[in-house]
């Protein structure tokens, strides 16, 4: 058996002789003060919405639809492995999250719950209906639950703040009607909503340099043409923005979409799995901006020599599209460099930022120990790039100004991954002009994202936003015409009106 299983056998093990006595009463304290409640009237509210003599003096305080709300979110969960759920656990990332946790749930007043937590939700996980609040309170190991009120309201006051001070920055409501999009008449170009008027070849091309598979999808118009790349995120393929690279190849570009292989939905399969213990090594923060690289060398080869492409790539107009840790990718590529020494800094001395409220930032701290001095990533063969909920807050310390292109940022208000204001708003007012900045208000880190069909061994994390990934795709072509030299005027979409 390898070290892997070991550790995972190892792991169930343990928590099923933690098992052997649940939590009986939740303590909540805020301060010298504290209220407890037993876990079975927590429970009966949760399964039957029934509201036990113990919880009424707390149920008082909010009216029916809060409390219907309350229930429903509590009801949430979501099914994934066990073995997958104790190796992230069990990593630098995991590791971080346990600990700040701990000190928010606790076996008692002066002890971290880290090791009791950990090892509810493992065990939460492992019964047929997955990880949910029901099982992970049937799981706890000890009589009591502590929770500290005070670093539990602290944590949830700093997610409402960014959320609100993100929608103070809102353009677009992806609730607003379709029609609410449009701007004043244009004359003289097509609808950037509407297809485009060229037919699209799709087909796959491998690069040996670094195994990798990507789509292409080349537009039917005449002469040479600007080039899109499109990064996907952590977890994602080349399929993930299919839907952007059609619209956009119908307008004439040719786009291109690899699979970055330590960061694929392979990557994630693997980690679910068991196969990884970290959700992605730190060289792919350079290795990413390097696929792109790579792939620009190889279509310049083919563009000489292979009748598809022939003549047909304008190498000298290239746009680079990303979406979370892609969008990280089309920044570093932008000219932004990667800043070791600058997250070693802020990773060590900046206890205050809560895991749970920015896991990207966290995410990034992984870099940091990739040397001593900052890395330029930068391709001056690209010419503009949307960073859509972009992995930026802190990789490239102060580095976001050296980017000299046109940028579009794009941001989710409501995004829990990638929070809107530290990771996208903040950055963005460091860039140099032409910039802009896209906002889905009550948007989520996967609006943009396609609605693809399940994949049974993959957790779901989020569904698309039709409506968003709409204006995406409208806002997207007026800025690559722009800003690509294919149709200037397509800049008259480019202005707040069009949210």
């Amino acid at each position: 058996m390898n070290f892997k299983f070991l550790y995972s056998f190892g792991f169930v093990t343990l928590i099923n002789l933690y098992s052997a006595q649940a939590a009986e009463r939740l303590v909540v304290s805020y301060g010298v003060l504290q209220r407890s409640v037993p876990v079975s009237a927590v429970k009966t509210f949760i399964k039957a919405g029934e509201i036990t003599p113990e919880l009424r003096p707390y149920a008082t305080l909010l009216n029916s639809l809060e409390l219907k709300n309350l229930r429903t979110s509590l009801q949430g969960g979501v099914k994934v492995g066990v073995v997958p759920v104790s190796n992230f656990l069990g990593s630098p990332l995991g590791q971080q999250l346990l600990n700040q946790i701990g000190q928010i749930i606790r076996v008692s007043p002066e002890s971290s719950g880290e090791k009791a937590v950990s090892s509810a939700l493992v065990l939460a996980t492992s019964q047929p209906d997955g990880l949910n609040l029901v099982n992970f309170l049937e799981a706890f190991p000890t009589q009591q639950i502590w929770v500290d009120g005070l670093l539990l309201r602290g944590a949830v006051d700093q997610v409402e703040q960014l959320v609100s001070e993100a929608r103070k920055v809102g353009t677009v409501d992806p609730n607003a009607p379709l029609e609410a999009l449009l701007p004043p008449d244009i004359k003289g170009i097509k609808d950037p909503q509407v297809k485009g008027p060229y037919k699209v070849q799709t087909l796959t091309l491998n690069n040996r340099e670094r195994p990798m598979v990507s789509a292409v999808w080349l537009s039917s118009a005449k002469g040479k043409r600007p080039v899109l790349i499109l990064s996907h995120g952590l977890g994602e393929d080349r399929s993930s923005y299919a839907y952007l690279a059609e619209h956009w190849a119908s307008f004439g570009f040719h786009v291109i979409a690899p699979n970055h292989p330590g960061s694929d939905q392979k990557r994630l399969q693997a980690l679910l799995e068991g196969r990884y213990t970290d959700v992605v090594a730190a060289t792919e923060f350079i290795e990413r901006p390097k696929d792109i690289t790579r792939l620009i060398n190889r279509l310049d080869q083919l563009n000489k020599s292979d009748p598809r492409f022939r003549n047909r790539l304008n190498l000298g107009a290239i746009g680079v599209f990303g979406h979370s840790f892609g969008g990280y990718t089309a920044l570093a590529l932008a000219g932004a460099p990667l800043d070791p020494p600058a997250l070693q800094k802020v990773c060590t001395q900046t206890p205050e930022k809560s895991l749970m409220v920015n896991l990207a930032f966290f995410f990034q701290c992984q870099a940091q120990q990739l040397g001593n001095a900052p890395i330029a990533l930068r391709d001056k063969r690209i010419k503009a790039v949307i960073a859509s909920s972009a992995v930026s807050g802190s990789a490239f310390g102060t580095g976001l100004n050296q980017i000299a292109l046109p940028t579009l940022m794009v941001t989710s208000t409501d995004d829990r991954v990638t929070p809107s204001v530290p990771e996208q708003a903040q950055p963005f007012t460091t860039l140099a002009k032409p910039k802009y900045l896209l906002t889905f208000v009550g948007g989520s880190h996967f609006s943009v994202g396609a609605n693809r069909p399940a994949n049974p061994n993959l957790p779901n994390l989020g569904a698309g936003d039709i409506t968003a990934q709409n204006a995406l795709q409208a806002v997207g072509l007026a800025f690559w015409a722009t800003y690509l030299g294919v149709e200037p005027r397509y800049k008259g979409y480019l202005v707040p009106s069009y949210g």
